[in-house]
């Protein structure tokens, strides 16, 4: 196995000694190894500290433990800036990376070869609890194309899985000025990526997706019923109707003020059609929403 200087991989930690042996177990598996793997824990009171002390003879660990708990989004991103490669991996506690995950995508992210901050992500295979598969590709278990998506469609929700994203250098000093009150890191990070650095996705899984019901996400399978089922109740129902779209409102102003300066002319007008909703009827932002993540009319 070779090693890579420039590599760190960045791993948030809260409660996870259930499922951490067998990530650390493939993260000593990976065909291109790590310089460091940074750790945040966000005080756990399982026994996470102690199977992270068990792997530091195998490999390159540093522990921190946080003093108060922070959430996810604060605690990836002081891990994300003690970390010191040229390239960052993300990597959550309860996840199987197989065993060519880092090398496949630093061969990507080193291609782009850009001083701009930059982002590659890939797809991952969906499994149950037990390992079981249920789905060989996370994309098409949940109706995704990255393939169409864009600043603008990713504005109105995301569809960047945080545990197969790898930055570069100039992204983690982005991160490192990430809002603690944006959605979450990963799609902040898409939003940053897409819209003034640069951001290139793998067609192919990295990652088996374990699905457990202490899941962050709601990452059920979607077919063509409950896709149908979904936008019928999406388009019609009233619950919460008030309130929809309001977070991604307010982040893309989170955005516009401190990228606006950045953005190209479509990319600044996006943001000012999707903070202008605001003051729209909610089923005016839900039909919007309709068209651009649905329709992928952009």
């Amino acid at each position: 196995m070779n090693e890579c200087p420039l590599l760190s991989v960045a791993l948030a930690t809260y409660n996870g000694a259930k499922y951490l042996p067998q990530l650390l177990e493939s993260l000593s598996q990976q065909t291109l190894q790590p310089a460091e793997i940074i750790v945040f824990d966000d005080g756990s009171t399982d026994n996470t500290l102690a199977v992270l002390n068990q792997f530091i003879q195998q490999l390159p660990i540093t522990i921190h433990v946080n003093d108060q708990p922070l959430g996810v989004v604060r605690n990836f991103k002081k891990a994300v800036s003690a970390c010191r490669g040229q390239y960052i991996a993300f990597c959550d506690q309860d996840d199987i990376w197989l065993p060519d995950k880092l090398a496949r995508s630093v061969e990507a992210i080193k291609k782009i070869d850009s001083p701009k901050p930059t982002m590659v992500y890939t797809d991952l295979i969906v499994v149950d609890e037990q390992l079981n598969k249920l789905a060989v590709s996370y994309w098409e278990h949940r109706k995704l194309k990255p393939a169409k998506e864009s600043f603008k469609s990713l504005l109105y929700g995301n569809i960047i899985t945080g545990c197969t994203m790898i930055i570069n250098r100039a992204m983690a000093i982005e991160v490192r000025r990430m809002p603690d009150l944006v959605l979450m890191h990963d799609f902040w990070i898409g939003c940053v990526a897409y819209g003034v650095g640069r951001c290139v996705f793998i067609n192919q899984p990295t990652v088996l997706y374990r699905q457990h019901a202490s899941n962050v996400t709601n990452n059920d399978a979607v077919t063509w019923r409950t896709r149908w089922s979904r936008l019928y109740n999406f388009l019609l129902s009233k619950e919460q109707a008030s309130h929809f779209l309001c977070a991604e409102i307010n982040q893309a102003r989170l955005f516009l003020s401190l990228y606006g300066h950045q953005l190209s002319l479509i990319n600044r007008k996006a943001l000012r059609q999707i903070i202008d909703l605001e003051n729209n009827m909610p089923i005016s932002r839900k039909w919007r929403t309709f068209l651009i993540k649905f329709l992928h009319i952009h």
